[in-house]
């Protein structure tokens, strides 16, 4: 069964409320998609942000925009005085 709509019913049901909910699921999946498919680095290595949470990654999301020149100024400072050795080790470790 083909349901055919005029641009006139698609233009009509782009509503304020629409458009919204709209961008509200797309950025809540995204952020799903985000959360379970990023990397889980081990301990050793130096982070920066609010921490690897469910929670943390929400706030790194938020804060991402005001906090991120500081947070990469932070992690060039915690590499920096990372022995270089051990940091080149715990890439390879499980």
């Amino acid at each position: 069964m083909v349901v055919r709509v005029s641009s006139q019913q698609l233009i009509e049901s782009l509503t304020l409320g629409n458009i919204i909910t709209a961008l509200v699921v797309l950025t809540f999946s995204s952020f799903i998609v985000d959360f379970t498919w990023k990397p889980r680095y081990t301990d050793a290595l130096p982070r920066v942000g609010c921490g690897g949470s469910f929670l943390g990654t929400l706030k790194n999301w938020v804060f991402f925009v005001t906090r991120y020149n500081s947070w990469v100024s932070e992690g060039y400072e915690k590499v920096r005085c990372t022995p270089k050795m051990s940091l080149a080790s715990s890439l390879f470790t499980n």
